[in-house]
């Protein structure tokens, strides 16, 4: 059986000349390593694809995430693992977005790269545990900020609240403050305050915690 073809791009010769001895130790076809993310694509040979990419995300001063599109375009078999010191939960968010294979943190051990190759060979997805831990804690706030929603949501529908109130209800329940709320909404903090007392007419309160209670309730 032929040897599976592998792509590194990284921009420290070093680290990815190490990762190339390695892996062809491990018996991998590491093709030229790509130290940029244009180099990448100026040689690469759609007659003979790679099969795995092993794709670091900060490459010079470009961040490799916002050209993951293209890659899933030209190569849409290819397996796309990030190999990267980021742990930055948003990093990994986007990049699982975007469609990756395996998220994959430098300080992990030689031998989960293994792993996290085979896997992703295999239609699985690796996650380095600190990264895994990241996402979850991602999903967590997601999902928290999809119940918030869902509960101002209700109430608006509920108290028949126009547009600009349900904006205005949003941001105090989301805790923020007056100035807050106008900057995000970019009105007058008047207008604001306007808002705040017509919510507070309709539904039938007079302070902020109780508007809060309400819609919890």
């Amino acid at each position: 059986m032929q040897n599976k073809k592998i792509v590194i791009v990284e921009d420290d010769p070093d680290v990815g000349q190490s990762l190339a001895d390695f892996l062809t130790l491990s018996n991998y076809d590491v093709l030229p390593l790509c130290h940029s993310i244009s180099f990448f694509f100026e040689n690469l040979d759609l007659n003979n694809p790679p099969d795995v990419l092993l794709l670091d995300i900060t490459i010079g001063n470009q961040n490799s995430i916002n050209h993951l599109g293209k890659i899933k375009r030209l190569l849409p078999q290819v397996v796309i693992i990030i190999m990267t010191g980021h742990s930055n939960a948003e990093y990994l968010y986007q990049s699982l977005r975007q469609g990756i294979d395996g998220y994959f943190l430098k300080g992990d051990t030689a031998e989960n790269l293994l792993v996290a190759i085979q896997m992703g060979l295999s239609d699985g997805a690796y996650l380095s545990p600190q990264a895994t831990r990241k996402l979850l804690n991602r999903i967590k706030d997601f999902s928290e900020d999809a119940i918030k929603s869902d509960k101002v949501k209700i109430a608006a529908d509920f108290y028949q609240l126009n547009k600009r109130e349900t904006e205005i209800l949003t941001g105090l329940y989301e805790g923020l403050q007056y100035k807050q709320i106008a900057d995000k909404l970019h009105v007058s903090i008047n207008t604001v305050r306007h808002y705040v007392v017509s919510l507070y007419l309709k539904l039938g309160v007079n302070k902020k915690t109780d508007l809060i209670r309400k819609i919890n309730t």
